[in-house]
């Protein structure tokens, strides 16, 4: 107990001494769907979207369709 209680005080020290300069912030979407699930666009339009518009990341999730005998 004594060991988690010094760790999180030295890791609240740690990020205190952070500066704004040294923050940097990543803009993404874990959680979208593509016309193989419910979505309304093709996974590369989807991607090619969030590209120009400034996004750092993307995760598609689908929802399993394919395993009802859908063929892609």
């Amino acid at each position: 107990m004594k060991t988690k209680i010094l760790l999180t005080i030295a890791f609240a020290l740690a990020a205190s001494t952070l500066s704004a300069e040294d923050t940097r912030w990543w803009k993404g979407n874990l959680h979208t769907h593509s016309l193989w699930s419910d979505g309304d666009d093709y996974p590369e339009m989807i991607a090619d979207w969030y590209r120009s518009n400034g996004y750092h990341f993307l995760g598609i999730s689908d929802h399993n369709v394919l395993a009802e005998g859908q063929r892609w």
